[in-house]
């Protein structure tokens, strides 16, 4: 099992994926963290279905996270007419292109 701080400190430098309690889907690189898992992402961004909007860098307060995942981990598509929740198939393996 991989704990959430161990996960964090390999993930630094990295892009990662951050899914939110409203079920908004962030991507950027994780820069920081603290011991109440609030985070620091550079060059993030928000996606929704196929549309990305440039966030720039931003602080994420750590009781708004669902989920982190390294970003080449796991492929999120949103649903039709919903704003975006996590989806990797159905199967437990990783989509391929």
């Amino acid at each position: 099992m991989v704990l959430p701080m161990n996960m964090l400190q390999k993930s630094l430098e990295k892009k990662v994926t951050v899914v939110l309690k409203d079920s908004r889907i962030l991507e950027g690189v994780l820069k920081g963290f603290d011991e109440y898992m609030n985070m620091v992402l550079q060059d993030a961004k928000e996606m929704k279905g196929d549309e990305e909007r440039l966030l720039g860098t931003l602080i994420l307060r750590g009781n708004n996270v669902v989920s982190i995942y390294p970003s080449d981990a796991i492929t999120y598509t949103a649903p039709p007419g919903e704003s975006g929740e996590a989806e990797d198939g159905g199967n437990g393996e990783e989509e391929e292109d």
